[in-house]
């Protein structure tokens, strides 16, 4: 795939990632994350994985952040064109019930 275009695809699909968590739709995350997809984060020294399934639950019985008009704030930091296949991506995202994720994506195809 030719970097102008995946980097256009992968725009795309953080951006339904953004709008997906900020309007709590678990439709358009559904459509992000692989279905072998995990997420990770430190909580109290401790490493913590939420599968896919398990994620979306989450997701689908909490008030979305829209709900409570704060800012939304989200950024793309990197995309790296490795190759064809793997685009490791970097993002902030910042609600008021979010204060701050930085997360890093491996797309492998």
């Amino acid at each position: 795939m030719e970097n102008t275009t995946a980097f256009i695809e992968i725009t795309a699909i953080l951006s339904d990632y953004f709008d997906g968590i900020y309007e709590g739709n678990t439709e358009k995350l559904d459509r992000v994350f692989h279905p072998a997809g995990q997420l990770s984060c430190v909580t109290d020294g401790s490493l913590n994985l939420t599968n896919k399934t398990k994620y979306l639950e989450i997701v689908a019985n909490r008030e979305p952040p829209e709900s409570k008009g704060p800012h939304r704030y989200d950024k793309i930091i990197s995309i790296d064109m490795e190759s064809a296949v793997c685009h490791p991506t970097k993002i902030l995202y910042r609600s008021a019930n979010v204060h701050q994720i930085r997360w890093e994506m491996d797309d492998y195809k």
